[in-house]
């Protein structure tokens, strides 16, 4: 037996629609109508309330650590070297300056 090929296994449709169907609109168009409209009632006059004084939650404050103490603590012994006048000094002393003032700073000692 010899093997058929896909399409002849699967034929597809190949009628032809009739002349009227082909005449007729495929889809008749709707009809539209006119929205009512109402006419804009009274204001009416209502008391006041009062309005709630609303005071929004804080939260309390945690000591938040930066992503990289390390990078702060060299960044700040920079700027020591800087405000020094780039002039060479000690930079254990800057770093151990830095070091006090950033874990200070977070509340880390």
């Amino acid at each position: 037996m010899a093997a058929l090929p896909f399409f002849s296994l699967y034929p597809m449709a190949t009628k032809k629609p009739s002349a009227a169907a082909a005449a007729a609109p495929a889809v008749a168009p709707k009809k539209t109508t006119a929205r009512k409209t109402s006419a804009p009632k009274a204001a009416t006059k209502k008391a006041a309330a009062p309005k709630k004084t609303v005071i929004p939650k804080v939260a309390p404050k945690v000591a938040t650590v930066p992503v990289s103490l390390e990078d702060e603590i060299r960044t700040e012994a920079y700027n020591y070297y800087v405000q020094r006048g780039y002039h060479p000094g000690d930079p254990l002393a800057d770093w151990r300056r830095a070091e006090d003032a950033v874990l200070r700073r977070h509340g880390l000692r």
